[in-house]
């Protein structure tokens, strides 16, 4: 492979993660149970969740503290933090 071809394909592998790295960034969403009381934030239509960053120091545990529903994600007893979310 030549020194220029070599160039372009990585700048085009560079800008590939880029754009995965933006698109990820963009489906996540805080959540943030306030006063330790049930709540629901809306998301739109979705496969599923994941935590990807606790904020409180009340624990995030999925299915006791936090958890999907078809179009948002709950969250209960303190419980904050950043979701990823999966689009069906």
């Amino acid at each position: 492979m030549t020194p220029a071809r070599l160039l372009a394909t990585t700048a085009a592998a560079a800008l590939l993660v880029l754009g995965a790295n933006s698109a990820a960034a963009q489906n996540v969403v805080q959540c943030e149970s306030r006063d330790y009381q049930y709540a629901v934030c809306p998301t739109g239509r979705i496969a599923g969740a994941q935590l990807v960053r606790q904020i409180s120091q009340a624990a995030c545990i999925e299915g006791s503290t936090w958890g999907t529903l078809r179009d948002g994600i709950w969250v209960d007893r303190g419980c904050e933090g950043e979701f990823e979310i999966y689009s069906r």
